[in-house]
């Protein structure tokens, strides 16, 4: 039986404490880019002028990230060259020091991996004490195979899985070869194995709760499909959903709980449709990082404005300015670092007892919130 500790955080934090400075979320992105093998060991990255292309930011800031990274060891300034990666976890190390295997089955996890799991689990080994692997694998029923051929006790000291290969058949997997692991989010169909997960079901409650007190009951709720993401976390939020309508007496309606495909347009073509239906609600919860951006272009293109029109609050692992929207959006975000650096814990058994940690995630106050309820054109 697992033991469960809850950490909790504030409620209500300021943009600072959460949000990493442009620096640090450049850094984080060249890092998950050598980390998972796409530059690899002798392979010159971007020039600074093609990462501030890349980046939508500034010189000062990539030389910042760039300059972090030369000083941890992973690259090196060569005159007349570039920059060239001079140490990844692209491959584990042939020598004595193990590897903390990291995998991953699709897009949305790497992004949250890269975005602060991955420094979460750095801060938290020192130099030297372990290697770190990033491996996004094409689909979960390759992990069996991979762990066969890849992953022995010999070069790996752990595995941290993302929550959607957290099943019974991939831990068994990696039981015989006697290797620990732990997931990052509930495991999704039971399996026994130790996890870090967010408290989804109140971040959607805190996000419903702004809203209400703003004075919407028309609340739209976006989610991926059952089938695509990691399927507890998505039950959870939907009953945060519930509950926060259920406690403020207001009632359900099911047409405003939207599914969408995060590869196709499905949730915006409702989106549009709702909006069609003479603007049959006066905010949403967005869950997902892509497809909030496409859904804020959608409504303005429809000649609605964000929040006059209507409010939103996006659910995400990481709180961001949109550059393509122009807005800051107000967001409930995961403390993806502490979560991390939870995980790795863990994995060696160092200071956390129990099998599960939850976290609490932190409330954003951003730009697309009125403080005014909308009245539903008719």
């Amino acid at each position: 039986m697992l033991t469960c500790i809850i950490i909790k955080q504030s409620r209500l934090v300021m943009t600072e404490e959460v949000v990493y400075s442009k620096s640090e979320q450049v850094r984080l992105r060249i890092l998950n880019a050598i980390e998972s093998g796409k530059y690899p060991v002798g392979f010159c990255i971007p020039s600074e002028n093609e990462l501030v292309a890349l980046t939508g930011t500034s010189r000062v800031t990539v030389r910042d990230a760039i300059s972090k990274l030369v000083t941890k060891g992973y690259l090196k300034r060569i005159q007349g060259k570039g920059t060239m990666v001079i140490k990844s976890g692209s491959q584990p190390r042939q020598s004595s020091v193990k590897s903390i295997y990291i995998i991953t089955v699709s897009s949305h996890a790497v992004d949250l991996f890269g975005n602060g799991i991955l420094a979460g689990v750095h801060d938290a080994l020192s130099d030297g004490e372990f290697s770190v692997f990033l491996k996004n694998i094409p689909s979960a029923s390759d992990f069996n195979a991979y762990v066969e051929k890849e992953i022995h006790p010999e070069n790996c000291r752990g595995i941290i899985l993302s929550g959607d290969l957290s099943r019974k058949i991939h831990v068994e997997a990696v039981r015989k070869k006697n290797i620990p692991c732990v997931s990052v989010g509930i495991p999704a169909d039971g399996a026994d194995i130790p996890y870090v997960e967010v408290n989804h079901e109140h971040g959607i409650r805190m996000a419903v709760d702004e809203l209400i007190s703003k004075g919407h009951k028309r609340i739209a709720f976006f989610d991926y499909t059952l089938d695509w993401g990691h399927s507890p976390s998505i039950l959870a939020r939907e009953q945060g959903y519930r509950n926060a309508l259920s406690a403020a007496g207001i009632r359900l309606d099911p047409d405003l709980i939207v599914r969408y495909n995060v590869h196709g347009p499905a949730g915006r073509e409702q989106a549009i449709r709702l909006i069609k239906r003479e603007l049959s609600y006066s905010a949403a919860v967005i869950v997902g990082y892509g497809f909030v951006t496409d859904y804020v272009m959608e409504i303005t293109a429809y000649g609605l404005s964000i929040p006059k029109d209507l409010a939103i609050i996006n659910y995400r692992g990481y709180a961001n300015f949109d550059d393509k929207t122009g807005l800051f959006i107000t967001c409930v975000v995961q403390p993806l670092h502490e979560m991390g650096s939870a995980a790795v814990d863990l994995l060696l058994g160092r200071g956390r007892a129990g099998g599960a940690v939850y976290f609490e995630p932190s409330f954003i106050r951003g730009q697309t919130v009125s403080e005014k309820p909308i009245i539903p054109k008719r």
